[in-house]
C-alpha cells in the first residue's frame, strides 16, 4: 500500500526496514511498517481524496424564485412572531430564515429584501 507524508522524512524501523517519504509525494510502504508509518502521520492512498464532494443545495438559481422563497419565508417568521426568530434590531435571524429555506443567506441580502419586505407590507 501506498502512503503519503507531509514533508520529507525518512522511517527507519527497528525491523530493520526504512521508507523515505518526498513531501506529498505516494510512496510504498511495506505491510510490516504500516502500523509504525500511521504512527508518525502518514495518511494511506486510500484515504486521500483528490475531489471534494458536491454540495448539493436547493439554494434557486433564479433571482425571482428566490426573492419568491425569502419573501415566503419573512411571511413565515412574521405570522409566527417568535421572539428568538428576531435580532434586537427587528430582523430576522439568520439560523431562523436558514432552517426555513435550507440555505444560508447572506446578511446583507437579507436586509436589503428585509427592508423592501417592510415597505410592501406597509401599502
Amino acid at each position: 500500500m501506498k502512503f503519503t507524508y507531509h514533508r520529507n522524512h525518512v522511517l527507519a524501523s527497528v525491523l530493520g526496514l526504512s521508507v523515505e517519504f518526498k513531501k506529498g509525494v505516494p510512496t510504498h510502504v511495506p505491510p510490516e511498517l504500516y502500523n509504525e508509518a500511521v504512527a508518525i502521520g502518514a495518511v494511506p492512498e486510500d484515504e486521500i481524496q483528490d475531489e471534494k464532494p458536491a454540495v448539493k443545495t436547493n439554494e434557486p438559481a433564479d433571482p425571482n424564485k428566490r426573492k419568491e422563497e425569502i419573501f415566503a419565508a419573512f411571511e413565515m417568521l412574521a405570522l409566527r412572531n417568535e421572539r428568538t426568530d428576531f435580532t434586537a434590531g427587528g430582523a430576522p435571524r439568520d439560523q431562523a430564515l436558514e432552517s426555513i429555506l435550507g440555505w444560508k443567506l447572506s446578511a446583507k441580502e437579507r436586509d436589503v429584501l428585509w427592508t423592501e419586505f417592510k415597505v410592501g407590507k406597509d401599502d
